[in-house]
């Protein structure tokens, strides 16, 4: 193996152990751990008032179709990602783009559930 081809699997090995977040330091721990913990808070509390609107006679199809719990796991995902961009540690760049850009992935992924969803009728 020549000089050139140890550099560049250097630099990919490099690239390939890079966390999601670039170098991690104390101030960045922290901030994921507290969206997280926002995401973790706002979680419980919404489980718990599911299963209590799901004690209750009703009929609703929102309900016994579970798209209650899925609306929980999404909003609470979106608290802790909007907190993270919020402080500049999952977005680095205009506050703006980091939000068009989730908004983009939130509305593809709208879309392919909406066609799985479509596929597989009762």
């Amino acid at each position: 193996m020549n000089e050139s081809n140890s550099q560049n699997l250097n630099r990919k090995s490099k690239r390939l152990n890079m966390p999601l977040y670039g170098r991690v330091d104390e101030r960045t721990q922290q901030i994921v751990n507290q969206g997280d913990a926002f995401m973790g808070r706002f979680t419980i509390f919404a489980i718990l008032i599911a299963v209590m609107v799901r004690g209750l006679p009703h009929n609703l199809a929102f309900i016994n179709d579970n798209w209650d719990l899925m609306s929980i796991v999404i909003i609470g995902s979106f608290i802790s990602t909007f907190y993270q961009i919020k402080y500049k540690v999952l977005f680095n760049e205009n506050r703006i783009k980091s939000i068009w850009y989730i908004a983009g992935l939130i509305g593809i992924s709208s879309i392919l559930s909406i066609i799985v969803v479509s596929q597989f009728p009762k």
